[in-house]
């Protein structure tokens, strides 16, 4: 035992010895941690701006139908340009009727069901606007109606008020429109022409009937007797029997009265192809639009119409002239000039607009329905919407009746319709202005404060 443990005592000592007289070990120095970053927070993002949204409910195949449509994107644009709607941007959406009521319903149930519109800006048939009524009632959607004259529409909000106030009619109804032609034709056509008798010749719709229906009782305070009526079906594609016929009755009638709306071109050209011998007067739509003169041939001279101010022929304040050089931006192709209708739009939805702005907007229902029956716009001659100085005059103002008001010249109660004024001296819409073509442009024949001519006979009966 002891010859083994001496040497590995000596080897445990010698290791000893030599692990001494080495150097020391460098100290460890730990690793150096670089500084922790601070989390990267990505930049917050706003959250996106819920829209408006204006629905567009109306004919897309008809020039009637599509001036209302290039309207309402006018008036999008120009309010998006300048910061949208209570800070909100407005969306355009659309959906088309066909001037189809089963079809009108289905778009209509498409907006606000579908794309939960917040209004609704109509440019359709009486017909289809009636047809859809009672889904108006029962969405209570703020509804801008711009075509529509038939009166049973503003009846039904006047008799169930409470469930129809969201629905606007900018266009004047049935018996307005009659009574302004019921003034001209008692200045002009009765008192300068020296006519006494004439057969209406009426499409079959809602507004032409409920024309009718005015013309029988008020053409003869005028001093006109009505020999006969004639109504037509607006997919008639032969109108020279009809025109035929009414020339070679007996007693042959002093002047044809005329409304044509829905189609009216068909009927007006077979008159003017056939040079029929009789004069006539009226409501046509095609006649107040610049492109009439080419699409007659140049044969429409002669040829009027009873029409909304502001129309062709007239004279434009700067800011409704503003109106329309962005409308033609907006436009292209025909009807350049907004027809009727284009400005029920866009004053309707201006009305709309800023009564929502006044109130925070289209809810609650009743707030905005107050809102739009005290609003008003007016427009002055020199400065548009602000009177240019002390020797400016309102020239177009636009309000609407509320329940219970009366029209002094229909004894209606056109609730929430516009106030009219078919003599236009007070500045209201109305339907104060009769057109007639003459040498290929259109001039204001009546009343006096627009007028710009004479009323004249188409040449052949010159």
């Amino acid at each position: 035992m002891k010859k083994i443990f001496i040497p590995l005592m000596t080897v445990a000592v010698v290791a000893a010895l030599l692990l001494g007289c080495m150097p020391a070990a460098p100290p460890v120095t730990p690793p150096v941690t670089p500084p922790v970053e601070p989390p990267v927070t990505p930049p917050v993002t706003p959250p996106e701006v819920e829209p408006w949204k204006v629905g567009y409910f109306g004919s897309l195949t008809n020039d009637q139908g599509r001036v209302g449509w290039r309207m309402t994107k006018t008036i999008i644009e120009e309010w998006n340009e300048k910061g949208g709607l209570l800070g909100r941007p407005i969306e355009y959406v659309e959906a088309d009727t066909h001037m189809d009521v089963a079809e009108g319903i289905r778009a209509l149930e498409y907006l606000v069901e579908t794309e939960h519109v917040d209004i609704i800006s109509s440019s359709c048939l009486d017909d289809v606007s009636m047809g859809i009524l009672p889904r108006i009632a029962e969405y209570k959607v703020p509804f801008i109606d711009t075509w529509t004259s038939a009166v049973w529409a503003i009846d039904a909000v006047r008799e169930d008020y409470d469930n129809m106030k969201c629905y606007f009619m900018t266009c004047p109804d049935d018996y307005i429109l009659a009574a302004g032609f019921i003034f001209f034709a008692e200045d002009v056509l009765h008192e300068q022409m020296g006519w006494d008798t004439t057969v209406t010749m009426v499409e079959d719709t809602a507004y032409g009937h409920g024309m009718a229906e005015f013309f029988r009782e008020e053409l003869p305070k005028a001093g006109i007797e009505i020999l006969d009526e004639v109504f037509f079906d607006i997919e008639t594609t032969d109108y020279t029997p009809i025109w035929s016929s009414i020339v070679a009755r007996e007693p042959k009638p002093d002047f044809v009265y005329y409304v044509f709306s829905a189609n009216p071109i068909p009927p007006i050209s077979t008159y003017v192809e056939n040079e029929y011998p009789i004069p006539v007067s009226g409501t046509c739509n095609e006649v107040a639009r610049y492109e009439f003169w080419e699409d007659v041939g140049g044969l429409g001279e002669g040829l009027g119409t009873i029409w909304l101010v502001p129309c062709i022929g007239m004279e434009l304040d700067p800011w409704t002239q503003e109106i329309w050089d962005r409308y033609k931006t907006v436009a292209g192709g025909r009807l350049l000039f907004p027809d009727f209708n284009a400005w029920d739009t866009y004053f309707g939805l201006a009305m709309a607009f800023e009564s929502a702005e006044a109130v925070g907007g289209f809810e609650p229902l009743d707030a905005w329905v107050e809102e739009m029956e005290k609003h008003a716009i007016s427009v002055w001659r020199q400065g548009g919407r602000e009177s240019a100085g002390p020797d400016d005059e309102v020239w177009l103002h636009f309000e609407f009746y509320g329940l219970g008001e009366m029209d002094p010249i229909t004894d209606h109660n056109p609730v929430h319709n516009w106030v009219y004024d078919p003599t236009g001296k007070e500045g209201y819409p109305g339907m104060p202005a009769y057109i007639q073509w003459q040498e290929g442009q259109p001039v204001v024949i009546y009343p006096p404060i627009y007028g710009t001519g004479e009323f004249r006979l188409p040449v052949w009966l010159q």
